[in-house]
């Protein structure tokens, strides 16, 4: 947890036995130490597959934009919306980030083309059901990519803090639609769903997309949620007066690299996996890394202390106390 990379392959290679203890790591030429990074590499991408660690959970905050609101022209059968009356250029890097509301559209179709220009001109993934001139347009980002580290949601941390409401989800694919293209598409709430691989001729992977979308009235404050980071490894730690500087990175790059994990730990799979490359008996090295684990695992984050009497806390009206719908009551 506090040893540097060099520090844990140094410490491995002596209890191995029989080896040269390398006095550079990231960068050698050696053939046996090149493996060794390889294989103390995997060893974190192992340990972070088991655990929500606590060291990697990470918030992040998400910025909704308010809704582009305007006028357009639609035509019958056509995808295309001309003669918009508000700038298009911010859709434009991201089309398919942005979803289009109004009249003669239905079914929220998402934006595949925008044009970079006043009046703007965008082209949707469904064509209008009439023809209109200076019809309503409601262009908004209901689609934001998730953090380069991103490797899976904390459960239960997604809320939108301007109206202090806890998202409904994740939507599976099946209600998002229902939501989407069914005739009832109100719901009490603001829902969320993790999505991937929708925006093409893009970078990005996943996304974290909101339904219903941000409205002419009706524009959420900041969105929050936690989420487990792939950075295990990071940069040695450099003391500033009142902070720390250091770069969390996926995994180790240079000697002096540090990581979350239990040093003991690091050091034991390091030593299975050698074994293991090798073709030796590895059950004792195996036997003591997964030990390490489990003990690491179980402390790691601590542990609330479970009654069988009735819970104490917490004794105010919580966000459980209320219903979604009719509150506080049916009327007489």
């Amino acid at each position: 947890m506090g040893s540097t990379l060099l520090t844990l392959v140094q410490t491995a290679c002596a209890e191995l036995g029989g080896m040269a203890i390398p006095t550079q790591v990231v960068g050698s030429t050696d053939q046996t130490t090149q493996q060794m990074l390889a294989l103390i590499n995997a060893v974190g991408a192992d340990l972070l597959s088991r655990k929500d660690w606590t060291a990697l959970q990470t918030q992040y905050i998400v910025e909704v934009p308010a809704a582009l609101v305007g006028t357009g022209d639609t035509v019958q059968g056509s995808k295309t919306v001309s003669n918009i009356s508000f700038d298009t250029t911010s859709i434009a890097s991201n089309p398919s980030l942005w979803v289009v509301q109004g009249t003669n559209i239905v079914a929220y179709p998402r934006v595949v083309t925008a044009a970079s220009s006043i009046p703007g001109s965008i082209t949707m993934d469904t064509p209008a059901t009439a023809t209109g001139v200076g019809v309503s347009i409601i262009i908004s980002k209901d689609s934001y990519p998730v953090p380069v580290d991103f490797v899976a949601f904390v459960d239960d941390t997604q809320w939108d803090r301007g109206n202090r409401w806890q998202l409904r989800g994740p939507l599976s694919p099946q209600e998002d639609q229902y939501l989407r293209s069914g005739i009832v598409a109100l719901t009490p709430r603001r829902n969320y769903r993790q999505l991937g691989r929708n925006a093409p001729n893009t970078n990005i992977v996943q996304m974290f997309r909101l339904f219903p979308p941000p409205g002419q009235n009706d524009t959420p404050g900041p969105m929050v949620y936690e989420y487990l980071s792939s950075y295990w490894a990071q940069s040695t730690v450099t003391p500033t007066p009142g902070a720390y500087s250091y770069t969390t990175k996926e995994k180790f790059t240079a000697d002096t690299d540090t990581c979350i994990y239990d040093d003991r730990l690091m050091i034991e799979g390091l030593k299975y996996r050698f074994w293991a490359a090798k073709g030796f008996d590895f059950s004792v090295s195996l036997a003591n890394y997964e030990k390490l684990t489990e003990i690491s695992m179980a402390r790691d984050g601590g542990n609330p202390i479970l009654s069988l009497n009735r819970r104490k806390v917490p004794y105010l009206i919580t966000s459980a106390s209320v219903a979604d719908g009719f509150f506080p009551g049916r009327g007489p």
